[in-house]
């Protein structure tokens, strides 16, 4: 982080400039520049992709900015707007554009920083989002008037160093907007839709939910398994409970190094916490429409063998994981070989990688296991049993994974980098050819 501090001095120099007047010093500077997309490539440049994934921090885009905080959420009311995970105040930016902005920048200043509210737990990262939010007003028309004296450390006292996790604000916002770290925390979940290791975000989001007052407004960014994970059901119920989703947008990938989808929601808490009416799906998860579903032709289940938990234990079995399967093949003879206790499958079967991506060319790669053995097959791979057998179904299961059509649905149903079983389930029965795919 130290090189990214480096180009956030940079950044802190110019808002001084500006703050102490020498205007055409800070307009020789473009500070235009500092408030799209630089400061999101200077952290790819200067902070090592293993450093960003591990602390979950990624810039939100000027377009997706603008995308996530609409007009409407912008003119929606008054009051104190905070983000719980501000970063360098992208989220933030945005909303300055319809606040108000005087030609004296120490009134200007003094207006926005009692409306907005902002923590992170990266000082570096706190220190660039005033110096932006600084240059912001400036390039609203915002000047230092003669006789007054203006320092970057006492501007924006609502943005600070924080664990918003740990230490919720005790005001109570009206408006929040976040993008959230997508890693994987430990959190001891008091809703109890999730134990373990869960997702930052959904923490993130039951938090504003906790702390935010009736008709107070959310927009936020969160990864898609958040959406359509099977196990982020439960809190997509809890959500819907207190709050009343008023716009989502799948977005698709968040950045090219993140490789995660996102979408966008906007959410107004409700009055009284209600259930969700039965029945809606506020969510977008493409359901299936048809008749027939593969679940209704086969047995679905997740792999049991995980490698490094199970013991070598039990009869000696022939072992498939996801790197022996070959991409829409028959596998007559597996070569690998583990004792497992625990449960196996006869085939023939169909197993489907479970790790998959809206860009892949097949969303849902399929190998039809036939050789003659039980078979002990790892967590990475989904099995698709069908209920009457035959290699004759398994066939037709390897013509409906390998349509364009099923591509198409499950781009639409899930686009989280693992399938889940339920979206494997839902996926429609289409019309299967006689002969094998190859």
């Amino acid at each position: 982080m130290k090189n990214f501090e480096e180009y956030v001095l940079e950044l802190e120099n110019i808002a001084a400039l500006a703050l102490s007047g020498r205007n055409s010093k800070v307009d020789d500077l473009n500070p235009k520049q500092y408030l799209n997309g630089k400061v999101g490539t200077e952290l790819r440049r200067r902070v090592s992709l293993d450093y960003r994934q591990r602390i979950g921090a990624f810039f939100t885009s000027e377009g997706l900015r603008t995308l996530t905080i609409s007009s409407s959420f912008l003119n929606s009311h008054d009051g104190l707007v905070w983000d719980p995970a501000c970063g360098a105040g992208d989220l933030l930016l945005r909303v300055t554009e319809t606040l108000p902005a005087t030609l004296d920048l120490a009134i200007t200043l003094n207006i926005w920083g009692q409306q907005l509210c902002g923590r992170d737990i990266e000082p570096v990262f706190v220190r660039a989002a005033k110096a932006r939010l600084v240059l912001a007003a400036y390039l609203r028309g915002a000047r230092r008037q003669p006789g007054i004296r203006l320092s970057l450390t006492k501007v924006f006292p609502l943005i600070h160093v924080g664990d918003s996790l740990v230490n919720p604000p005790s005001f109570k916002p009206t408006r929040i907007v976040l993008n959230p770290p997508f890693i994987a925390i430990n959190q001891k979940i008091e809703q109890g839709w999730g134990a373990g290791s869960v997702s930052a975000a959904a923490v993130f989001i039951d938090k504003c939910l906790e702390i935010a007052v009736p008709d107070a407004r959310i927009a936020a960014i969160l990864p898609d398994v958040l959406r359509t994970g099977s196990r982020y059901a439960r809190w997509r119920a809890e959500v819907q409970k207190i709050a009343e989703i008023t716009r989502l947008h799948v977005y698709g990938a968040f950045d090219p190094q993140a490789d995660v989808d996102v979408f966008i929601v906007e959410l107004k808490v409700k009055s009284l916490n209600l259930e969700p009416v039965i029945g809606t799906d506020p969510w977008g998860i493409c359901r299936t429409s048809v008749s027939a579903t593969l679940g209704d032709y086969c047995t679905v289940a997740v792999g049991p063998v995980v490698p490094h938990r199970h013991k070598i234990a039990g009869p000696d079995l022939p072992y498939l994981h996801a790197k022996d399967a070959p991409q829409w093949g028959v596998m007559e003879n597996i070569v690998s070989r583990r004792q497992f206790a625990g449960t196996t499958f006869q085939p023939p079967f169909v197993v489907i990688r479970r790790t998959s991506s809206p860009s892949d060319k097949f969303r849902a790669v399929g190998t039809l296991v036939a050789c003659n053995e039980r078979v002990a097959v790892e967590n990475h791979l989904i099995v698709c049993k069908p209920n009457d057998g035959s290699l004759a179904s398994c066939n037709k299961i390897m013509q409906v994974l390998h349509a364009n059509t099923t591509n198409e649905w499950l781009n639409g149903r899930i686009r989280c980098r693992h399938l889940t079983v339920d979206s494997v389930k839902d996926i429609p029965w289409v019309k299967a050819k006689n002969n094998r795919v190859t």
